[in-house]
């Protein structure tokens, strides 16, 4: 947790009798869209969630400066906003935040505030969504630790936000709002299989297991701000605490058995990272061959691959905020046979013929 802090600021606390015209509104928008395996209830994919859904929460920071310019301090204090829970209110794309105490902006127009946030909100206290967000190398620097749940079913969609330095009242040009763009900083990786065109018309898949192993499952996002794009990145180190790089990440065969030549499979919402030779995806199944009605005529089971993702096409490297789809064309090794031929000779078939007659 960001380093809290004992400045007085309880002239900025909702008890102060400050007009209301000065109190701290936020809004957000997501800077991209990123599928349905993922915990939909958090997943931004740009297609059912466009944005914070109704009714989730963000995590939000801010620092109480003075006076002073937020690079001119060495020392950052999240002392105003610590961890503040605000609950999205969404409708037509457009999302407000509601949050208890509501804060003011300070009485002294020169006085300056920083904000962060990040999405979804996390009780650290408990950690239900392996978030944590916390100051490292020194107190200037904010990064955001990460473990990726077990069940692919389960996993968020971890979103950090740009850093809003040195505002006031003024110069917010919004009556006080204050509106984060948010970054999907994990890397989203979508599962397709694809039967061998030449077998979809007589047979379907059955998927017996299907799993990635080899991978990380947790790390450490650096958020920084690059100077030549004008926006934020994000750098993850591999690892941290628990985090192993031998994860086995198990997909629902369910979701990924399909009769026809495409079908969406499973997402996966991962730390960003290099894709090693241990990176394997696994696969076990079978085989139908159906008749023209459908009907199962034969089937060949318990057909295995395990395939080195690194050597397949050229991506080498998952990064943050990309979505990567992976197609695995299945099929049988069809029976080859080569023939030949000479000249036939009848010379070994000599017969004499005679008229008996």
């Amino acid at each position: 947790m960001l380093t809290t802090g004992c400045s007085d600021n309880s002239m900025l606390e909702s008890d102060n009798q400050t007009g209301k015209s000065l109190s701290m509104d936020f809004s957000c928008y997501t800077s991209q869209s990123s599928s349905t395996r993922a915990n939909s209830n958090y997943l931004i994919d740009g297609t059912n969630n466009t944005t914070i859904p109704n009714g989730n929460s963000i995590g939000v920071f801010s620092f109480y400066q003075g006076s002073a310019k937020w690079d001119d301090i060495t020392y950052h204090v999240a002392s105003f906003m610590n961890n503040q829970q605000m609950v999205a209110s969404t409708s037509n794309n457009t999302v407000n935040f509601t949050y208890s105490p509501i804060k003011y902006w300070p009485n002294n127009a020169d006085d300056k505030l920083s904000f962060f946030a990040y999405y979804p909100w996390n009780n650290f206290s408990n950690s239900s969504f392996g978030i944590g967000i916390e100051n490292i190398d020194d107190e200037s620097k904010m990064c955001a630790r990460f473990n990726v749940n077990d069940n692919p079913s389960e996993q968020i969609d971890l979103m950090l936000s740009n850093l809003i330095k040195d505002m006031t009242y003024q110069n917010t040009n919004n009556n006080g709002k204050i509106s984060f763009v948010f970054y999907h900083v994990l890397s989203l990786i979508n599962i397709k299989l694809s039967i061998d065109p030449d077998m979809k018309s007589v047979a379907k898949l059955n998927i017996n297991s299907a799993s990635i192993t080899g991978l990380y499952n947790a790390g450490t996002c650096h958020p920084s701000f690059d100077a030549s794009l004008m926006k934020p990145k994000f750098t993850w180190s591999p690892y941290f605490k628990s985090g192993t790089s031998s994860q086995q990440y198990v997909l629902d065969s369910n979701v990924l058995s399909s009769s026809t030549s495409n079908q969406t499979g499973n997402t996966l919402l991962m730390v960003p990272q290099l894709l090693t030779t241990d990176v394997v995806f696994n696969i076990n199944y079978d085989i139908i061959f159906i008749d023209s009605k459908g009907n199962e005529k034969y089937r060949y089971t318990n057909n295995e691959q395990n395939v080195v993702l690194r050597n397949s096409g050229n991506i080498t490297e998952w990064l943050p905020g990309k979505k990567y789809n992976y197609t695995f064309t299945l099929g049988l090794k069809p029976i080859k046979m080569d023939a030949a031929y000479d000249e036939w000779s009848n010379s070994a078939y000599d017969a004499d013929i005679k008229n008996t007659n």
